[in-house]
């Protein structure tokens, strides 16, 4: 019963840390600035995109506010205060910050006043896998696989059935942490499980 399973390169492909202050004094606009760079590197992301909702209590309100940072890094995006019946103790401004090849970050930023958030983003990893049936049964003949990290499954159960399996597949994970796969292979009423370790480093 053989169902070759090759394991491939973690490659780059990201989490994030930011940090806000904010200043007590009120404002008749929302501003946040500041500069989005590289979790490792501390090189400035160019054209990551800053987008700014209002939410109260859960609910989210207006068109999103839409930036992007400079070749430095740099952002800034403002609202006008329309709201005027908003409070401040239990609104808030949501930004999402986003850039091809890290992971997106949702935070909090005070609303009607002048915020400083500078935002750290982590490259993602991948992992490669190439399934392939080199001696089938029938076609009943299937491979199922998970991975986890930290302990969670972090994909959606892939299975392959039959005898011309040939699939390569690619997701990205958490960088810099052990990935737990585990799968099994049923061929001919009996079923074999297997399970291996992967380091993915970022960069």
């Amino acid at each position: 019963m053989t169902f070759i399973l090759h394991t491939f390169v973690c490659g780059s492909l990201s989490i994030f840390f930011y940090s806000c202050e904010k200043p007590s004094e009120e404002y008749k606009q929302t501003v946040v600035f500041g500069v989005v760079v590289d979790w490792e590197t501390g090189i400035p992301i160019e054209n990551a995109k800053v987008a700014m909702i209002s939410v109260c209590s859960g609910q989210t309100y207006d068109t999103s506010i839409i930036g992007y940072t400079n070749t430095n890094g740099y952002y800034e995006v403002s609202a006008d205060l329309y709201e005027s019946t908003y409070d401040p103790n239990v609104c808030y401004k949501a930004l999402i910050v986003q850039s091809p090849g890290y992971y997106s970050i949702g935070l909090a930023a005070k609303h009607g006043a002048i915020n400083e958030c500078n935002v750290r983003l982590i490259k993602y990893s991948w992992i490669q896998f190439h399934f392939v049936n080199s001696i089938p049964y029938n076609n009943s003949d299937n491979i199922n696989l998970y991975v986890f990290e930290n302990g969670m499954a972090i994909n959606n159960n892939f299975t392959f059935y039959g005898t011309n399996v040939d699939t390569t597949i690619v997701w990205s994970v958490l960088p810099n942490i052990d990935h737990r796969l585990n799968w099994s292979v049923h061929k001919n009423l009996t079923t074999i499980f297997f399970n291996d370790t992967i380091y993915c480093p970022s960069g």
